[in-house]
């Protein structure tokens, strides 16, 4: 559970595949941080996630993602 117990550090990649969109600013902001800590001053954060466009109409499998 990422959002009680310490994350591992030392690490020089923190990978998020598809994590920030099912939570709200706050705790996106509170995990970010948290990982950010735990990686080396050279450290890189890669995200990836599911964008719509500014209409929220598209594309169709971000917007499909939104649905759920």
């Amino acid at each position: 559970d990422f959002w009680k117990e310490p994350l591992p550090s030392g690490y020089h990649v923190a990978f998020l595949s598809h994590i920030l969109h099912d939570y709200d600013q706050d705790k996106d902001t509170f995990l970010l941080k948290k990982i950010c800590n735990g990686l080396n001053n050279d450290g890189v954060v890669l995200i990836s996630e599911w964008l719509i466009n500014d209409e929220k109409t598209g594309p169709p499998p971000s917007a499909l993602m939104g649905l759920n």
